[in-house]
């Protein structure tokens, strides 16, 4: 690949890498593999200064598989059909995780066609109050500031519960082929009520989508029982 000009290190997994900047081709997530990402501005949810460090956010993954991607898709090559329900429980029990780290209990997981995944985000809420910090959108920042787009329309996000139209929105703008979510919005009103900290927007996901240029596929809901589950007394805490 050319242009390539890594300045930073890749963390071992999604958004942890804490390694210093080096000049020329630092290592990826400490397996020896030398990092192609070019170097790009620090999204602020990083917390980091420009050109100074860059914690890795799959993106060091996602390059190395572009090429073979294309490839297959020229080839005609058949990608293995994804398994939505064992990828959904994924982002379900990342959720968990979220809740257990003192956030909100949603997640989301960006899954390549050849069903690689990609990155991961919990929400964002914490620590500063941003309510805007929703899971799908900001690994929809994440994704779209690092990822080449002829991968990103062949990619799907799975979401923990459905995304409301803000998430929905980047979502779009992103340029993903699909969405496949757990909770209903609906679903997710009835348990959070009006939380001052989550006034749930009861509105699909599908009419946001049918305003747009292009088509979004929409699957779900799908496991919600499972997906209702990481929300139990969370709410109603005081």
């Amino acid at each position: 690949m050319s242009d390539v000009r890594p300045t930073f290190r890749c963390g071992p997994r999604d958004g942890a890498g804490t390694g210093p900047a080096l000049s020329g081709r630092p290592t990826c997530g400490g397996r020896g593999q030398a990092c192609p990402i070019s170097v790009h501005p620090v999204d602020r949810l990083d917390r980091e200064q420009t050109g100074t460090e860059r914690p890795c956010t799959g993106a060091c993954v996602a390059v190395r598989l572009r090429h073979s991607e294309r490839d297959a898709f020229e080839g005609g090559v058949t990608l293995p059909e994804l398994d939505h329900v064992a990828l959904l429980r994924l982002a379900i029990g990342e959720s968990r995780k979220a809740r257990e780290a003192g956030n909100h209990p949603f997640a989301c997981i960006l899954v390549g066609p050849d069903g690689t995944v990609l990155m991961t985000q919990h929400n964002a809420f914490m620590p500063d109050h941003d309510m805007t910090g929703h899971a799908e959108r900001v690994l929809m920042t994440r994704a779209s500031t690092s990822l080449p787009h002829e991968l990103l329309k062949e990619c799907t996000i799975y979401t923990s519960a459905e995304p409301c139209a803000m998430c929905a929105g980047a979502i779009y703008w992103t340029g993903l082929k699909r969405v496949v979510f757990g909770l209903t919005e609906r679903a997710l009103k009835e348990i959070t009520g009006n939380h001052p900290e989550n006034p749930t927007l009861d509105l699909p996901c599908e009419v946001v989508f049918a305003a747009g240029q292009r088509k979004v596929e929409v699957i779900g809901p799908m496991l919600e029982d499972e997906a209702a589950a990481v929300h139990e007394g969370f709410w109603s805490a005081p």
